[in-house]
């Protein structure tokens, strides 16, 4: 009698998870999760940019005084956040799935030496993208050479929380943030005749609370406003 053996090959389920440098060098991410592609800053119309790829686009908008709505070459609907103060504003605006170009331009949409910061990620939720409350902002006249935004708690169990910190005097921006943040050097405006401006984030499971503490240049401030929100990962 003779006897048979089958085998029989089962495919292995698995996810690959490719970790891959951040621009610039900032940490590593896996695939699937958001990511940071761009990151730029301006006063009025920004250089060309590729934003191909991305999928979600926050910015900060520093001036005196008011805002209008900042824009790019794509015709993207900004929404915006609470932001403002007396005499100073640092507000962050936000578009969810927007139209990109390999070749993609920015501007504040005021003038007056009003800058705009902005950072572009991947793989961001497709709806629901801003987590409505999270928002917080924190202003002062003068004085010290640190700022806080004010706590924020996200809500999703993968999130990218964004703060951003403006500034009214001349040739001064954020040196450095703690808690875990990121400031990429492409995300800083110094200021000089415009409005100092910068803006951070930091990806993040779960929901812990964040109030993350930025340092400016060792000068002490003058008119400086500090907001801070979270937004939905995939």
């Amino acid at each position: 009698m003779s006897i048979r053996l089958y085998f029989f090959l089962v495919p292995l389920l698995w996810t690959p998870q490719v970790r891959v440098p951040g621009p610039g060098g900032e940490g590593s991410i896996s695939i699937g999760q958001p990511a940071l592609k761009q990151a730029i800053c301006s006063a009025g119309t920004s250089s060309a940019v590729n934003m191909t790829g991305t999928n979600f686009f926050v910015g900060s908008v520093v001036g005196g005084g008011g805002t209008g709505l900042p824009g790019d070459s794509s015709g993207n609907t900004w929404a915006s956040l609470t932001g403002g103060g007396s005499g100073n504003y640092t507000q962050l605006f936000y578009v969810q799935n927007p139209t990109v170009t390999a070749a993609q331009t920015f501007n504040p949409g005021s003038t007056g030496g009003t800058t705009f910061c902005v950072l572009a990620f991947s793989n961001m939720a497709t709806s629901g993208v801003y987590e409505a409350g999270t928002v917080n902002n924190n202003f002062t006249a003068s004085g010290g050479t640190t700022a806080t935004p004010g706590s924020t708690t996200p809500l999703s169990s993968v999130n990218v929380i964004v703060t951003a910190i403006g500034n009214s005097s001349s040739g001064v921006a954020a040196s450095s943030i703690g808690s875990g943040f990121t400031l990429p050097a492409a995300a800083i405006y110094p200021g000089n005749s415009n409005w100092g401006n910068a803006i951070a984030y930091s990806i993040q499971t779960g929901t812990a609370s964040q109030n993350p503490i930025w340092t400016m240049n060792g000068i002490a401030l003058y008119g400086w406003q500090a907001t801070i929100a979270s937004f939905v990962g995939q």
